[in-house]
């Protein structure tokens, strides 16, 4: 990974983490996403969190979020958690 010009410490952390939430990522897709300019870690986190909410969300479509430039763990958690709108003032009082 070295040779590569990528840190070891952040594919090990985030393979770890995503072993231990259950998830099964390869070792050659997260340096792929770490070489392409990817926010490794927060990728990582999205599918997480999207398991978690059991929301529907494979590595390909994470990545391509990612790399498209938005933030893929705030879309995730936005989808999760249901914003509550305050009620508009239909003068029913």
């Amino acid at each position: 990974m070295r040779l590569r010009k990528v840190d070891p410490r952040v594919i090990v952390i985030s393979r770890i983490k995503a072993f231990k939430a259950g998830l099964s990522v390869s070792t050659r897709d997260l340096t792929a996403l770490y070489l392409a300019g990817g926010h490794v870690p927060a990728v990582v986190d999205a599918l997480i969190a999207a398991d978690r909410a059991d929301i529907e969300l494979d590595w390909i479509t994470a990545v391509a979020i990612d790399l498209a430039g938005k933030d893929i763990l705030e879309a995730v958690q936005s989808d999760a958690i249901p914003k509550i709108l305050p009620k508009s003032g239909s003068g029913e009082d």
